[in-house]
């Protein structure tokens, strides 16, 4: 019985260090099928972005939280700080070239003038490519400044670089 429940620990033993060493990549885990959840985090973007007709390009800071299971959260330092925060959905595209991985998101926020009144919406579609490092993402950006009504005030096209957020 002794030999019994030894060679039982010993296979537990052997079984449960087998499974840390195939362990996915930290950047891997989530609810979604690997390698959907490597997008997933907190990341910092650099966004430029201007009216698709030409005209003066602005670059702020784009704050983005892809979460699992598909959704995002955004805020961003655009001036002025007349907007509520964006939230929207994520999908993933599947590999591209070199090991990335290709996504895009599509996502809305509120837009208020100086006086709190509603302005509008904000419709924002990227077309991600995360890199095969998972720590850098680029976007094509895809903008609609939307009335009150609905209707089409401008329409944005622009780029963004992001850097994933990480614990030091």
């Amino acid at each position: 019985m002794k030999l019994h429940c030894t060679l039982l620990a010993a296979a537990l033993v052997l079984a449960s260090s087998q499974t840390a060493a195939s362990e996915p990549n930290p950047l891997d885990r989530g609810l979604l099928p690997v390698p959907a959840n490597r997008i997933v985090g907190f990341w910092h973007a650099k966004v430029s972005i201007g009216p698709c007709a030409g005209g003066p390009v602005n670059t702020f800071l784009g704050l983005n939280t892809f979460m699992a299971g598909g959704t995002l959260s955004d805020t961003n330092t655009f001036q002025p700080t007349s907007r509520g925060p964006g939230m929207g959905v994520w999908t993933y595209l599947g590999r591209g070239t070199r090991g990335a991985s290709r996504y895009k998101n599509h996502f809305q926020f509120a837009r208020f003038k100086p006086d709190g009144s509603f302005d509008g919406l904000q419709d924002v579609y990227n077309d991600i490519t995360l890199q095969a490092d998972g720590r850098t993402w680029t976007a094509n950006v895809h903008a609609y400044v939307l009335n009150v009504d609905g209707s089409v005030r401008m329409e944005a096209c622009g780029s963004a670089l992001a850097d994933r957020v990480t614990i030091n």
